[in-house]
């Protein structure tokens, strides 16, 4: 199940990307259509918060990579970040978080097609809280 923090950024980046002026502009839309898409947003993010669909975990990631190339993606991935969180706020935020949604959705996905203990999504299990 996606973190309270997850779902409410997901809640938060919807509303500001809608009343953004890029969505204002490229995306026209008149209230009430608005209203149904942030009211289905909503049913959908409290179903998967009360849900058994796993979600990633960033404690359970562990990078495999030597130390110089980490450091200097991360750096690069910081530079497009920060400058995306200045310029374009609502559309970083949207994208950050509905993709870490999207991908807790297709990782469960997957573990249902290919089974529980499918070696492959073993790094991207979460931590059993329950």
């Amino acid at each position: 199940m996606p973190s309270l923090l997850s779902a409410a950024l997901a809640a938060v980046s919807a509303n500001l990307f809608l009343a953004s002026p890029f969505g204002e502009n490229y995306l026209p839309l008149t209230s009430e259509i608005k209203a149904i898409i942030l009211t289905s947003l909503m049913i959908t993010l409290g179903y998967f918060m009360v849900s058994r669909w796993k979600f990633p975990s960033s404690k359970a990631l562990h990078f495999r990579v030597p130390s110089f190339q980490l450091v200097f993606v991360t750096v690069i991935l910081a530079i497009f970040v920060f400058y995306g969180i200045l310029y374009f706020f609502s559309i970083m935020l949207t994208i950050l978080t509905w993709g870490y949604i999207l991908l807790g959705w297709t990782l469960s996905i997957i573990r249902l097609i290919a089974g529980k203990k499918s070696k492959t999504l073993e790094d991207f299990e979460p931590d059993q809280e329950e």
